[in-house]
Formats: structure tokens, C-alpha cells, sequence
């Protein structure tokens, strides 16, 4: 799937939050509202959602069976709790594994019913797509950053040089200026400069990024074997969201001046 944005080329702040967990007990919630806060445009990714103590879910952990009672409305209030300071900042949300299971088995679009209650309408792309960002210049010639994302890590191995993940994608999506992917919470950000031949059989070389992204579920705070990354062995991860900077490039790079060319700064905001 495909979500064209059309912005003005100016700069802002852009925070891709994937795996929030939101209603998890070990969600860092103050620390997400902090970057929502901090940011000009928001995309929400895979499992926002923990959604995982209702009734007939084996992945359930509570004991306390008034959690369960009323669970489907506790997600939405929450959601929108939470949400509803930010809700004209949201230009896209994304699918994940949490949101895919639930809805399975209880037949509830969380997302759905949340942004009815918000009254917004972001574009929803899934487990996997694509964000075309398209910049007003002012000039005759259109200029677009481009970024693929999937719900899912591609691939955790590492090689004595590069990653085996960021250059599976870069094969498969080679027109994408960034690469994220999501789900194992590893906070991975590689810088790449590529090779692009131009119309006029020249090479160019640009920037782009591969990033896999972390969460905002402290699994250091879960007993043993109620994580992710526990039982997997992963190792812990830090806590915090992909801030993506577009900025305006430096005229140096654009001495031509046809384009006000924006060029992105992905880090973790931890």
C-alpha cells in the first residue's frame, strides 16, 4: 500500500512511534506524550496496542479478572485519552501483529473505532507500505522523499559488515530513501550512500537510512519470560521513539537551485 503526503518543503519533525504497547503496564506513557509533544507530524505504527489480557487471549497475564470486564472499552478510552491532544498531528497509522490478533478473535478494530471517536481519518497501511512524501517547492521540478516500513525485523543478522536486514531491502525496494522495520524493538540505524543514475547517464549519491525501530515497553521492568525480548533472548532494548528530521539541504547540494531539495535525519529520541 501507498499513502502520498503533499506538504510544503519546509522543515518539521516527524515521529514514526512503533510499538508503544500503550495500554501495557510497562508502557513509558509520559515519555510517548512527551515526543507527540515535541513533534510536528506523527505516523503510528505497528501495536500501539498491547491488547493482550482479554477474555480467551492465551497470551493473557492478569489475574484480576476486573481488568477483562469491560477490556474492549478500556483500550478505546484509553486511546483516545491519550491521543486526543495530538489527533490533527497524526498523517498515518499502521498495523501490527498485537492489533492483527486481536482482531481475530474478539472481531473489534480498535484503530478504526478510536479515530471515529478522535474525528480523524489517517490513511492505514497495513503491516507494510509505503510513505510518499511530496515537497512543494515553488520550482517546475517535484522532489519526493521516499520511505518503506514493514511490521516484521526482515532479518536480526548481523555480518562483519553491513546488515543483513538493511541490504534485503535495499534490493527489494531500491527506490526507497529509507528503510524501517519494527516488531523486535533492536533500535538499529545505518546510514547508506547510494548510487543513482540519473537521466543524463550520470551517477548521483545520496543519503538513505535503514532503521529498525524501538518501543516504548520497558522490558526490563517484566518478570522473567513476559517479553519480547526475553523469550527471545534478545537482550534489552532502549526506551523512546524514531524522530525523523526533513530539513532543507544545504545550497551546496542543490547548486543548480531548481529544487529546494529536503533531505531526512532519522535518530532515537530516548
Amino acid at each position: 500500500m501507498i499513502n502520498v503526503i503533499q506538504l510544503k518543503a519546509e522543515p518539521f519533525k516527524l515521529l514514526w512511534a512503533n510499538d508503544v504497547h500503550m495500554d501495557s503496564v510497562h508502557c513509558k506513557r509520559e515519555q510517548f506524550i512527551r515526543d507527540c509533544k515535541e513533534a510536528d507530524k506523527i505516523i503510528i505504527s505497528g501495536d500501539f496496542w498491547d491488547c493482550m489480557e482479554g477474555f480467551g487471549d492465551r497470551r493473557a497475564s492478569s489475574k484480576d479478572p476486573e481488568i477483562r470486564k469491560h477490556y474492549i472499552n478500556g483500550l478505546i478510552e484509553l486511546g483516545v485519552k491519550v491521543l486526543t491532544p495530538f489527533k490533527d498531528k497524526i498523517i498515518g497509522w499502521n498495523g501490527g501483529n498485537h492489533e492483527l490478533s486481536f482482531g481475530k478473535f474478539s472481531d473489534v478494530d480498535l484503530t478504526d473505532l478510536v479515530c471515529q471517536i478522535l474525528g480523524i481519518n489517517p490513511p492505514r497501511l497495513g503491516m507494510r507500505g509505503y510513505y510518499v512524501f511530496n515537497f512543494d517547492s515553488g520550482k517546475p521540478h517535484a522532489h519526493s522523499q521516499k520511505i518503506y516500513f514493514q511490521h516484521n525485523s526482515g532479518s536480526n543478522g548481523k555480518r562483519s559488515k553491513g546488515s543483513l536486514a538493511a541490504d534485503l531491502l535495499a534490493g527489494e525496494h531500491p527506490t526507497a530513501d529509507m528503510w524501517i522495520t519494527e516488531h523486535s524493538h533492536r533500535g538499529t540505524i545505518v546510514p547508506i550512500k547510494a548510487a543513482e543514475l540519473t537521466n543524463v547517464h550520470t551517477l548521483k549519491y545520496v543519503n538513505k537510512f535503514f532503521a529498525n525501530g524501538i518501543t516504548y515497553k520497558a522490558a526490563d521492568e517484566a518478570k522473567e519470560g513476559d517479553t519480547f525480548e526475553q523469550n527471545k533472548a534478545l537482550g534489552m532494548c532502549p526506551i523512546g521513539g524514531l524522530i525523523i528530521e526533513f530539513k532543507l539541504a544545504p545550497e551546496i547540494d542543490r547548486p543548480n537551485n531548481r529544487h529546494r531539495f529536503m533531505t531526512m535525519n532519522p535518530y532515537f529520541k530516548l
